[in-house]
């Protein structure tokens, strides 16, 4: 993606938009696996890093928050949730 002027462009499809992605820092973004991976050891949890619950966890938040503050979030969630 890049961006030119007011509008974001797809750098693959050439596609012009007001929104076709939302920007965050790319300081704390990286693939799924190391995050899942990453946030397990940080945790110290490593076997954690397959259980399904972990791995949705993972997916509605690497691309939002790093390491630090996912460690925080999924300490603090409601575990009585089924």
């Amino acid at each position: 993606m890049s961006g030119l002027y007011d509008c974001t462009t797809c750098d693959i499809c050439g596609a012009e938009s007001d929104d076709l992605a939302r920007w965050v820092p790319a300081d704390h973004v990286m693939p799924l696996d190391r995050y899942r991976r990453d946030l397990a050891a940080a945790l110290g949890e490593e076997d954690i890093a397959q259980e399904y619950d972990f791995i949705q966890f993972c997916l509605g938040h690497f691309r939002e928050i790093p390491i630090a503050e996912a460690k925080a979030a999924w300490k603090g969630r409601d575990r009585t949730a089924t």
